[in-house]
């Protein structure tokens, strides 16, 4: 090795030495050499020359001021030495080592040449030179340092592959408002009209194609208006603007003009967020409409416990100046010291009382509690926090919700035409009843009464008239039956009854007497009296039954049987 280390000294002194000592006398090839020596002085790039065994022996100086590394480094090395095998890749490193070992010219062969000042990357070309006996005697050739190119051929293949894995639509359009690139997820939204994203379409081109296939429902009506607005926003960008498409998608649309002229289309998906306004503009709605007709006063705080919704009732309830605290620069803030300051939250200091109040509205807890105000009425609060953040507190007047819960459980169980419990009540005090009765194992019984024809009575003689058939039923079964009997309007002319302490034979009884009592009813009408019978169906609770219901769908059967019995009877089952 250090022998032949010694012959390419030798032979690069012995070149330099021939260069030196050549004088401008010399003849036209010394005038050549000369020309070749400043070409490499002033070119871009290098000249070099190899051994047979394709080791460098020769580089001129302007290697150093190109590549960064004197000529020296490079003697007695190969190419594929001081190359990346990985760079351009393993197949073309083969493809040229194979075309130098046929002795053949190549052109252009870029390659990352490793040195110790790190990567840089040449083309290089070379033809092959033969001494005069016509052995090969090595290659002859020319290099650059490509490697900005190279960096900037992998920058823009990075950026087109960054763009293409865009979740937003993107387009650029050149200085003449012709396609330049576009992503993936421009091209899959305009697959209707995909002839006119080819690059060098204009984008005046392409809105045309897409009012044509119908794209942009906003331009149906005014094609002409449409298309101009677009092409104006599209010159002149501004501010990110939505435009809907006609498959339902919602677009935001940002264009940027840069600075050598082309634009920049970035579009965005927003229909979700489309649909999500909608459905809270739709939620919006209805809690105004909530809040205005629900009696209670409403309070909705944000997360930063600034008051974000509100009802009227909620001053009402509380007695507060509605006007004074909606005026604040923090309503909600001054909606607490207001209740503060009057002694709402106990005695002690407004600042400390309002920060406890503001530490039970970020508590994940839901708080409910009754308190008589200063003004002297009582009212309830319940407080929720709300998810993501926030909170719900919702003040009712206790002694007029009294008043209305009251009325409202009348109404959820009293049959308001008869007055009787409704099918609800009535199944579950007879459930009640049915457990009690087997807890101590007594004897309960039973009935459904139905009314004979009473459709045909309706018919005959209206509504008006069934009605109050209905209700004079009701009141001659109250009247008939013992008080601690229970009775029930459970349909239209159906009428159930429980019977407490009450076996069969007694139930039979019982079921009778109401028969005979009923079939005594008069119902008056314009034209004559009306007398009316009915068919009841009895069940006495038997061991095989489990729940109230079961008994009554047996007391229901018998019912059936009574009708098809020929009704005005009773049929009771043991």
């Amino acid at each position: 090795m250090c022998g032949e280390l010694a012959r390419l000294r030798r032979r690069i002194r012995e070149l330099e030495s021939a260069l030196a000592e050549r004088a401008p006398a010399a003849g036209v090839s010394d005038a050549g050499d000369r020309r070749m020596q400043d070409f490499a002085a002033t070119g871009r790039g290098w000249f070099w020359e190899t051994d047979a065994e394709l080791r460098f022996t020769y580089m001129s100086d302007s290697v150093l001021d190109v590549s960064g590394l004197p000529p020296e480094w490079h003697y007695g090395k190969t190419r594929a030495e001081i190359g990346s095998p990985a760079s351009p890749g393993a197949e073309e490193w083969t493809a040229h080592l194979a075309a130098l070992d046929r002795r053949e010219p190549f052109n252009d062969f870029v390659y990352a040449r490793e040195g110790p000042d790190g990567t840089r990357w040449l083309r290089t070309s070379g033809l092959p030179f033969y001494d005069p006996t016509g052995d090969f005697a090595g290659y002859r050739g020319t290099a650059t340092d490509v490697t900005a190119e190279i960096l900037a051929q992998n920058h823009s293949q990075q950026l087109v592959a960054a763009i293409e894995t865009l979740d937003e639509l993107f387009a650029l359009w050149d200085p003449d408002d012709r396609l330049l690139v576009c992503n993936r997820r421009f091209r899959e939204l305009n697959t209707d009209v995909a002839e006119t994203i080819a690059p060098g379409t204009t984008f005046a081109d392409y809105l045309r194609a897409g009012i044509a296939a119908d794209l942009f429902p906003d331009a149906v009506a005014d094609p002409d208006g449409w298309f101009a607005d677009r092409m104006a926003r599209h010159r002149d960008p501004g501010v990110p603007f939505e435009q809907r498409r006609r498959d339902g998608r919602w677009l935001q649309i940002s264009e940027q003009r840069l600075p050598n002229g082309s634009i920049a289309t970035i579009s965005a998906d927003i229909t979700d967020r489309k649909r999500t306004e909608q459905e809270l503009r739709r939620q919006h709605d209805i809690l105004s409409t909530a809040l205005d007709t629900i009696p209670d006063g409403v309070q909705v705080l944000d997360r930063d416990l600034k008051l974000a919704a509100w009802n009227d009732h909620l001053f009402e309830v509380l007695k507060l100046d509605r006007d004074a605290i909606l005026s604040a620069d923090d309503p909600g803030k001054a909606f607490r010291y207001a209740l503060a300051g009057r002694g709402e939250y106990g005695p002690g200091d407004a600042d400390a009382l309002v920060a406890s109040r503001e530490a039970i509205a970020r508590s994940p807890e839901p708080v409910q509690y009754e308190r008589q105000l200063v003004t002297g009425n009582w009212i309830e609060c319940r407080g929720n926090p709300l998810a993501g953040g926030g909170y719900l507190a919702i003040y009712r007047d206790i002694d007029e919700a009294k008043k209305m819960y009251a009325r409202l459980e009348f109404l959820a169980s009293v049959d308001p035409l008869t007055e009787l419990p409704n099918r609800r009540c009535f199944l579950e005090a007879a459930e009640t009843e049915f457990m009690r009765a087997r807890r101590h194992g007594r004897a309960l019984s039973f009935l459904i009464l139905d009314i004979d024809h009473f459709k045909s009575i309706n018919d005959r003689f209206g509504h008006a008239v069934g009605d109050e058939a209905l209700r004079r039923v009701a009141r001659r079964c109250r009247r008939t039956l013992r008080r601690s009997d229970h009775i029930g309007r459970i349909g239209g002319e159906e009428f159930a009854i429980m019977l407490p302490e009450t076996g069969a034979d007694l139930g039979y009884r019982a079921a009778e007497r109401l028969r005979l009592a009923l079939a005594k009813l008069e119902i008056p009408t314009e034209d004559e009296t009306l007398w009316l019978t009915v068919s009841i169906g009895g069940m006495t609770v038997a061991p095989d039954h489990d729940t109230a219901e079961q008994v009554m769908a047996d007391a229901d059967a018998a019912l059936y049987d009574a009708k098809n019995g020929g009704r005005n009877r009773v049929v009771f089952r043991r």
